[in-house]
């Protein structure tokens, strides 16, 4: 059997007695695709198993009692290693593990997708954009290969822009609007990865909490015209406009 899991949470009745009592579990990943939980009650904590089938839909379902007022026996009342064994055997990891297919970026932006559809207003702008910028190259990323260069060089494609002109200057509102956008787009894969996280398909999230959005994209950049644009805007007007026109500049009347 594989190497056991450890996790200072859940190994002992003590740190498990310290746990604030939730409706959600508290997970631990322990193989791929396969996570324990723990949950506590009034009169102690009950093991559940979580696995992933082949068709990439999770299961769950209760385990037994853990230790917490009772010593662990095996059959239905388990200690965390205990627990862990039995979820391994109830999920029938084997089958699971047969498939070949490691668990990649493209799998957990599936499983996101498919929950947001019915969970979310934006699913339809987020299918969209992550169809559109998440490429093929990202999403067969296995996650136990997924690193925060990785991400951060993704991220920075998106808003890379080509510099034009003789003099190639890039104008500073485009790169801002450029950046903006990408934003946008690294928030729905960041939510489908802490979703998956929070669903204990991934071990951990450093990977993807150290890459931070750009800042200050969101706000327009404000432009005054210099004097000889508002000539070139005046003469350009129609007379019976070019008065209002003429009065707003000099008043710093603005719409």
């Amino acid at each position: 059997m594989a190497r056991l899991a450890r996790d200072s949470r859940l190994e002992t009745r003590e740190a498990r007695s310290r746990l604030a009592p939730r409706h959600e579990q508290y997970w631990r990943l322990i193989q791929s695709g396969l996570s324990l939980g723990y949950r506590r009650g009034p009169r102690g904590g009950i093991w559940y198993v979580r696995f992933l089938d082949e068709n990439g839909n999770y299961h769950k379902k209760q385990l037994a009692k853990a230790d917490d007022y009772q010593d662990a026996n095996g059959v239905d009342v388990l200690d965390f290693a205990s627990a862990q064994r039995k979820a391994i055997e109830a999920s029938d990891l084997a089958i699971v593990a047969s498939s070949g297919s490691p668990r990649t970026v493209g799998d957990v932006i599936d499983n996101y997708l498919r929950w947001a559809e019915s969970h979310t207003r934006s699913y339809y702008d987020s299918k969209v954009k992550a169809d559109a910028h998440i490429g093929a190259s990202l999403r067969e990323t296995r996650l136990d290969k997924l690193t925060t260069k990785r991400l951060r060089d993704w991220r920075d494609s998106l808003a890379r822009v080509e510099s034009d002109g003789p003099k190639n200057q890039i104008d500073p509102d485009v790169r801002r609007k450029k950046r903006a956008t990408a934003n946008r787009i690294w928030t729905i894969l960041r939510a489908a990865l802490n979703r998956a996280f929070t669903d204990g398909a991934i071990s951990s999230d450093r990977a993807w909490r150290q890459v931070r959005p750009f800042r200050d994209v969101d706000a327009p950049r404000i432009r005054h015209l210099t004097t000889a644009e508002a000539k070139r805007l005046m003469n350009a007007c129609p007379p019976d406009f070019r008065t209002l026109v003429q009065g707003a500049l000099l008043t710093g009347c603005r719409y």
